[in-house]
């Protein structure tokens, strides 16, 4: 068909029903007005860098099942696979390793439960953080038999332990 005719055709439908296009156009802006600052904070929220040294080098690997073309929990990452990526590797400078747990804490008369991280001691050397109190963990920590190492978040801490400064060296059942 010809240009002129699609363009004379599109005008006379747009002033017939003027009133439907008119409403087109503003939920469009209004579209528009509410997904920029929407995706502008998104971003600066998931896509921020870290904050700590070098935040932008650190890369996350997941497990995907190829086959069936969907992400595995992080709970199926085992320490068989860390080592040999740990082995394998040629241009990482460094690997760790983390999945969350659910996870009960209890200093015998009362229990909570907490959303845990379980962690190779080399995740803190990548971020160049230590503990405000105590010692980080070492590589000797994972080693088979081991005596058990727990870091406590901030919050835990505050709410759980009622910002107890001889913290370190208790016993708690985890």
């Amino acid at each position: 068909m010809n240009l002129w005719y699609e363009i004379n055709f599109t005008l006379r439908v747009l002033r017939k029903r003027f009133a439907f296009s008119a409403l087109c156009v503003v939920v469009i802006a209004l579209g528009y007005c509410i997904t920029m600052p929407l995706y502008s904070f998104v971003k600066n929220l998931v896509y921020a860098d870290l904050n700590f040294p070098d935040s932008q080098r650190l890369v996350f690997v997941r497990q995907t099942n190829i086959r069936l073309n969907y992400e595995l929990d992080s709970v199926s990452f085992d320490t068989f696979q860390f080592n040999r990526l740990l082995q394998e590797s040629t241009t990482l400078e460094s690997l760790g390793a983390f999945y969350n747990i659910d996870t009960v804490l209890s200093d015998g008369a009362f229990a909570q439960q907490f959303i845990g991280t379980k962690i190779t001691p080399t995740a803190f050397e990548l971020t160049a953080t230590m503990p405000l109190m105590g010692r980080s963990f070492l590589p000797r920590d994972a080693l088979p038999g081991a005596d058990p190492v727990v870091l406590i978040s901030y919050g835990v801490w505050q709410n759980y332990y009622a910002a107890d400064a001889d913290i370190i060296g208790r016993v708690s059942r985890l």
